[in-house]
């Protein structure tokens, strides 16, 4: 599958404190292009190296539906707190319309497995026909900047979700 036959997806609209619970200990993952397009929107070259790896780490344990699957992947960095590095002092998005695939796509509130899981399949297809998205993951992993593991991350998401109950 070629990034160009995909379905396009319907953005998510909802910014409920359950939808931001990702924004808060699990940023989304980037497909291809996301990284260029928020670089651009902040006017950096793409290319930036300090601007990366301020701002993005690399992710190896990605899960589809509950099966774990090791995949290369970028996500935004996070703050020591948890939350994401693009995420506002009042909970906003500063990034919200070059938002990358992962948070733009999905929503806590209304989406079905089966849907979660086609859209990261759709995902994983356009993250492997980019030689550039799998070179900057490289760069970043081999420099040791990571995300959490997904356990961490997940169970940080998780308390923030009891929190809001």
């Amino acid at each position: 599958m070629k990034p160009s036959e995909l379905k396009q997806f319907e953005r998510s609209t909802c910014a409920c404190g359950k939808c931001k619970a990702g924004c808060k200990s699990m940023p989304g993952r980037l497909a291809s292009g996301d990284l260029d397009a928020i670089a651009n929107f902040f006017g950096v070259d793409p290319g930036n190296e300090e601007f990366t790896q301020r701002n993005f780490r690399s992710l190896d344990d990605w899960k589809v539906g509950e099966e774990p699957v090791t995949i290369p992947t970028i996500v935004p960095a996070q703050k020591e707190s948890g939350r994401c590095v693009f995420l506002t002092k009042d909970d906003r998005c500063s990034i919200h319309p070059v938002a990358p695939f992962g948070c733009r796509n999905f929503d806590a509130c209304g989406e079905n497995e089966v849907d979660d899981v086609y859209k990261s399949i759709c995902q994983l297809a356009v993250i492997t026909h980019s030689r550039d998205y799998l070179m900057t993951w490289g760069h970043l992993h081999t420099l040791g900047i990571q995300a959490p593991p997904i356990g961490l991350r997940k169970a940080a998401m998780h308390a923030e979700l009891d929190r809001l109950r």
